[in-house]
């Protein structure tokens, strides 16, 4: 094994723990170490700085792509903006704690995407996407137990005694609340759930000889899935989990043959399924979503009409128009706008800013000022439609779903989700970004390097190469083509 591919499977590795790490950092703080809770949010951070450095001591830092430049530049300018913005405000330490960690929740993962994009191959996304499936089981369990169990037991709010440390589950409905597995919010199980249903859409799409997981197991993972989803009582993750579904009949457009017939309707079956045997099923989960979905269809009808939930999150596009004229050219401090500063008991005019900024775009309007907020939501508009082109045509080039459904998970939450405001949102947006370019660059190549393999069957073993050598030659050859 050569340096180079012994410094990428390091990387690799250490990705695998920040991606374990950000799924069972809440199983740490709620059941292992709740009294040092504030401290292993962080967890994750030491672990993607030795990912920073190994790849910079050993020159696999990403090349300066367009998105990436982009994101330096913004960056930077925002040091710059906190430095004014301690300058000109308080410079206590709490601000200064405050600036740090909006920092980080802005630009820390960033660069993290485009490494895993140059540095995982197909086996590390397979093996990514069998791991999840497999764990998704035992959290179904839990998710089970968790949706019976009351909001105080130790299930949901961990085994602390002092209240503060404990964890609250967003409440459901008909005295359930909302499990979050081992997550601390049921933010986070959310999107493990929505990716579980990414991954498994392009596991059934795929041919059996092509899946990295065999059939029976997969089949037990879907209902895994399916269990989650259906005691979550969280009309935000049908929603998403519907997104996903659609982008399948994006891919089926775009495969060709029985992949496209499979795409096409295999995912549209199982969700067919799956909603007539909801309510029969769990009949309990099924009684609390609809209420919970009818209580939330009636506060938002009073100020979205007809469009409901759906006004709601198109709202959100519109939101920061508002605070055009109020806030201050270089904000009110970076971070303000984020949890912590909820924790902190941090004030805007007497006002939570958490309070000033429900939605993500608008939080950078707070936390950094009109110009900086518009650049850096320029930067995510374009930056998902640059992927969401992409997948679609690495997609139709490698006939392969993967890109297309993991654009289905990653594009509309990294558009204008909250990615700035909560950790998890944050750890999945990135990672997931960085296993869809992964996806995008691992199809391209080797469809372009397919006119070699058409030559003569021994034509490198004339040469004296093995079959190996020759698979080792094209893959350095797809490599300087990346």
């Amino acid at each position: 094994m050569t340096h180079n591919e012994r410094t990428r499977r390091r990387i690799v590795n250490l990705v695998f723990m920040v991606y374990w790490l950000l799924i069972f950092e809440g199983v740490l703080r709620k059941w292992v170490w709740p009294q040092y809770s504030q401290y292993l949010f962080f967890i994750r951070d030491p672990f993607v700085l030795s990912i920073y450095i190994i790849a910079l001591i050993n020159g696999k830092w990403p090349r300066a792509k367009p998105a990436l430049i982009f994101a330096y530049v913004i960056s930077l300018w925002a040091i710059i903006w906190i430095a004014i913005q301690l300058l000109t405000g308080s410079t206590d330490g709490t601000r200064m704690l405050l600036a740090a960690y909006g920092w980080r929740n802005y630009f820390l993962y960033i660069p993290l995407a485009f490494l895993i994009a140059e540095q995982f191959r197909e086996d590390d996304l397979y093996r990514l996407f069998r791991q999840t499936l497999i764990i998704a089981i035992p959290i179904s369990i839990l998710v089970i137990a968790q949706f019976a169990a009351p909001t105080d037991s130790i299930l949901n709010s961990g085994i602390a005694t002092e209240e503060s440390l404990q964890f609250k589950g967003m409440r459901g409905a008909l005295g359930h609340n909302r499990p979050n597995a081992t997550f601390t919010s049921t933010v986070g199980q959310n999107h493990f759930v929505v990716t579980s249903i990414s991954m498994l859409f392009i596991m059934w799409i795929l041919p059996s000889r092509q899946r990295p997981i065999p059939t029976l197991l997969l089949a037990i993972s879907t209902v895994a899935a399916a269990v989650c989803l259906a005691f979550s009582i969280s009309r935000g993750m049908f929603i998403h989990a519907g997104i996903v579904t659609l982008s399948t009949l994006i891919a089926g457009a775009a495969l060709r043959g029985r992949m496209s017939l499979r795409a096409l309707f295999l995912p549209l079956g199982l969700t067919l399924v799956a909603t007539v045997l909801f309510p029969i099923v769990f009949p309990d989960a099924f009684s609390a979503f609809v209420a919970r979905w009818s209580e939330g269809a009636t506060h938002e009808g009073k100020y979205f009409g007809s469009l409901g939930v759906f006004g709601r999150a198109l709202y959100e596009f519109i939101d920061f128009f508002r605070l055009f004229d109020t806030t201050p050219f270089f904000g009110y401090g970076m971070g303000l706008a984020g949890n912590a500063s909820t924790v902190l008991d941090q004030t805007v005019n007497g006002m939570l800013p958490i309070s000033l900024a429900e939605s993500d775009w608008s939080r950078h309007f707070v936390d950094m000022g009109p110009l900086l907020a518009m650049l850096f939501i320029v930067f995510r508009i374009t930056f998902v439609l640059q992927l969401g082109i992409q997948a679609l045509a690495s997609t139709r080039q490698s006939r392969h779903p993967m890109p297309v459904l993991l654009f289905g998970y990653v594009g509309i939450v990294l558009l204008y989700g909250q990615i700035t405001g909560h950790g998890s949102i944050s750890g999945y947006v990135w990672l997931f970004t960085g296993f869809l370019m992964a996806a995008i660059q691992t199809k391209q190549p080797y469809k372009e390097m397919a006119p070699v393999k058409t030559g003569p069957p021994d034509k490198h073993r004339d040469k004296g190469l093995t079959r190996s050598a020759s698979a080792r030659i094209l893959h350095k050859r797809a490599d300087k083509m990346r």
